[in-house]
């Protein structure tokens, strides 16, 4: 398994193409928006449409905590945050941790994950996410999952009901299965 370290080598990897890719297409980025609510993306995104075209304007959202949440604390990405500051990285180890062992608590992650159904952050998601698919825009989820994750992953969007295949970028319905 991956350590922490390469996984996010990796993850700045796939950022960086990203937004080379974004650059060598000459498309420009409008400012990001942070928010806590989908009724002020859903704004936002209609005023880039009516500015740019819906054709011109590609949604992108993070899975953990902006899409999906866990429905308790445990599992969740503060808890793992936490879980990771507190025992990988401090010295000497706190009573509250369960391992001091970066690979243990990814595989303990991924055991949450498989047996935990995640829900949306908010009523508004799934609505905002199917306004956006019906217009046949582009939306697209990142995350900094590794690909050990993917199985769960998949599992929780399709229990909400939700699928990117019409929303992906390139071939139609996706990419085949490899995923790195």
């Amino acid at each position: 398994m991956l350590n922490i370290e390469q996984k996010l080598r990796s993850s700045m990897k796939i950022i960086f193409i990203l937004l080379l890719t974004l650059l060598c297409l000459n498309v420009q980025a409008d400012e990001a928006l942070e928010t806590n609510n989908f009724a002020e993306i859903d704004a936002k995104v209609t005023a880039l449409n009516k500015k740019y075209g819906t054709e011109n304007v590609l949604v992108v959202l993070d899975i953990d905590n902006t899409v999906l949440t866990m429905p308790q604390g445990f599992g969740s990405d503060q808890w793992f945050t936490w879980q990771y500051g507190d025992c990988i990285c401090k010295k000497p180890l706190p009573k509250n941790c369960i391992t001091n062992d970066v690979d243990k608590l990814l595989d303990l992650q991924g055991r949450i994950f498989a047996v935990s159904n995640m829900i949306p952050t908010e009523k508004k998601t799934i609505e905002f996410i199917n306004k956006v698919q019906a217009r046949n825009q582009k939306l697209i989820l990142l995350t900094s999952r590794g690909p050990e994750f993917r199985d769960s992953t998949m599992r929780a969007l399709k229990n909400v009901g939700l699928s990117f295949e019409r929303s992906a970028i390139g071939p139609q319905n996706g990419f085949a299965s490899k995923y790195e």
